[in-house]
């Protein structure tokens, strides 16, 4: 699983992004996927959505204060579950959003926390996760062990000016590199350059590796690129709930290429992959629905409880104004009842009470 630091949908071309184009054409891509931004910080919103099937409450905690909870059903533990080790790595510090903790009791074996580990600062360029063979090693901790790793990418994050160190780099290095003279526009695009080729780079390296026929890559954004000033105009959204449609992509090198529509959300992640790799879990246990099922609901829905299905983006008001006012209002019920349960999950450590048999 590989979460992208800020690569937004309008980035994801064969002139900046030519190796993630390549697995959008060539894998299953989500076109309809929107990464809601739930209670306090997006990245860590996400981080935490894909692998519960929650969401942070809209009131309250941040969901990096959950770390005394239970979660059982969390993707990596399912994963564990069937035999493979689970480990996630981040070009951070580890108390930042308490993610060594959290990720401690999200299942994971271990949270590689690269500027803990004293990795230089080098290693903010994503291409080091992979030509770096002790960074490497984390990821891909064995050739004959089954194993799930969360990387969280690094490159693309703002400010995107010669205040980033990164982008001072790529302007030192390059006086001329300018696109139609905006430095903001350009250094986007050359750190999108980078996870681009920290992309390729895996790919090459799991095949010298003759891994690449045993291994999915999971790719989806955190946030969209809410950092770069122009981002409204160049989308062309302007609503601050619609505009965070961003890549979502699962990828084999034998997979059958196919355009998803589903509507889909970061919680619904956890539920999909668990059923795609024949995971034992239960939909119960999740808010978020696998996105191949009968019970999906084809619908999303942000933390101001608007919600958007496609066709129609319900933001409150008399529901008499929509044609279909029953479906508008057993939807509107829907939502509500989501981020009630949802909610009530998480602030209640409701997973250790239902498995109180179990883990004592």
């Amino acid at each position: 699983m590989i979460m992208l630091e800020s690569i937004d949908s309008w980035l994801v071309n064969d002139e900046v992004m030519p190796t993630l184009s390549s697995l959008q054409k060539n894998g299953w891509n989500f076109k309809n996927r929107y990464a809601p931004a739930f209670g306090s910080g997006a990245t860590i919103n996400t981080e935490f959505s894909s692998i519960t099937g929650l969401h942070t409450p809209i009131q309250g905690n941040a969901s990096y204060n959950y770390s005394r909870n239970l979660f059982p059903f969390s993707l990596p533990n399912l994963f564990k579950n069937k035999g493979y080790s689970a480990n996630s790595i981040h070009f951070n510090y580890g108390d930042f959003y308490n993610r060594t903790n959290l990720h401690k009791v999200l299942g994971f074996d271990n949270h590689y926390s690269l500027i803990d580990m004293e990795f230089s600062s080098e290693t903010m360029d994503d291409r080091e996760l992979i030509t770096n063979d002790d960074i490497y090693k984390l990821i891909v901790p064995s050739k004959n062990q089954k194993f799930m790793s969360f990387i969280t990418t690094f490159s693309a994050h703002g400010p995107y000016d010669e205040t980033n160190t990164l982008c001072s780099k790529i302007f030192q290095e390059n006086k001329k590199l300018l696109v139609g003279n905006d430095k903001e526009l350009t250094c986007i695009k050359e750190l999108s350059k980078i996870t681009d080729e920290f992309l390729q780079t895996l790919i090459k390296r799991l095949e010298e590796d003759k891994l690449i026929d045993n291994t999915v890559l999971v790719i989806f954004t955190d946030h969209y690129a809410y950092g770069y000033s122009k981002v409204h105009e160049v989308k062309n959204i302007y609503d601050t709930n619609l505009i965070q449609n961003v890549p979502f992509i699962i990828w084999h090198n034998n997979i059958d290429s196919k355009d998803v529509d589903t509507i889909i959300d970061s919680s619904d992640i956890t539920p999909t992959l668990a059923n795609l790799f024949g995971l034992n879990f239960d939909k119960k246990h999740y808010v978020g629905t696998d996105a191949f099922s009968n019970n999906h609901d084809n619908f999303i829905y942000f933390p101001d409880y608007s919600w958007y299905d496609g066709n129609i983006y319900y933001k409150g008001g008399h529901i008499s104004s929509y044609d279909n006012q029953e479906y508008v209002k057993e939807t509107s019920i829907k939502v509500n009842k989501k981020i009630e349960l949802n909610d009530a999950i998480l602030n209640s450590d409701y997973y250790r009470y239902l498995t109180k048999d179990t883990f004592k």
